[in-house]
């Protein structure tokens, strides 16, 4: 009972942070990082961790490239100019990255009617998301570019 109440406790610290759940499987009693883990006890870190005696069970951490893709707006015209949207749904400190492969775009934050980055080549933009939950990539000649949003520790 006592285990099933500690596991349960540290359960509930750990919601929101990473979670990785590790079992014992060496066959014998351990001691990592000052902690006793008996033969095959299962116990929660919110991190990872290495230990030859220590097998992830289940993982649930958050993602470290939160977006990412090649866009392709060939048939972008000055009277039809193309429009992609990219959303974010995780509260955390980010650098955007937009490669111009050819062309040229706008990068607008959350609205399109807000005032662009103009972008030809290489793009570097560090923000938290609580300050934006959108990029519009916006092109109105031909282009193509690569884009990743990466998670920032």
């Amino acid at each position: 009972m006592k285990k099933i109440l500690i596991l349960f406790l540290v359960m509930m610290v750990s919601v929101g942070m990473a979670s990785v759940m590790y079992q014992n499987t060496s066959g014998s009693d351990i001691v990592f990082e000052g902690k006793l883990i008996e033969a095959s006890e299962t116990v929660v870190f919110s991190r990872f961790v290495y230990d030859d005696a220590l097998e992830i069970v289940n993982v649930d951490v958050e993602p470290i490239i939160l977006k990412g893709a090649t866009w392709d707006a060939s048939d972008a015209s000055a009277s039809t100019p193309v429009t992609h949207e990219v959303q974010v749904d995780l509260l955390a400190d980010t650098l955007i990255e937009i490669d111009v492969v050819s062309g040229e775009l706008e990068v607008f934050f959350n609205a399109t009617d807000t005032i662009p980055f103009e972008v030809s080549d290489t793009f570097e933009y560090g923000l938290n998301t609580r300050y934006y939950n959108k990029l519009f990539l916006k092109a109105s000649t031909p282009t193509e570019a690569e884009y990743r949003i990466t998670r920032q520790f």
